[in-house]
């Protein structure tokens, strides 16, 4: 009862202390809109060299990394041990 009783009072506080919130359902229910912008298209511009030719290189680089250990790896691997027959 009494934390019902606190939050009533704390509900009735807050109300009173931010009126622009008791009216904010108001606001936003209005049909038209606050600002009117009109919507510019813009001219599609050609990628700079650098999305164009660094970013596929360095994921070639990055692949070719990747399958170059694991051929390192197993290549090490396979020579160290033998299976015994």
């Amino acid at each position: 009862m009494k934390r019902l009783l606190a939050s009533l009072i704390l509900g009735v506080a807050l109300v009173a202390a931010f009126p622009a919130v008791a009216g904010a359902t108001n606001i936003a229910l209005q049909s038209e809109p606050a600002v009117e912008v009109e919507i510019v298209e813009e001219a599609e511009e050609e990628q700079p060299w650098t999305a164009r030719f660094l970013a596929p290189l360095f994921v070639v680089i990055a692949i070719l990394s990747i399958v170059a250990s694991i051929v390192i790896y197993l290549g090490r691997v396979k020579r160290r041990y033998t299976v015994a027959e």
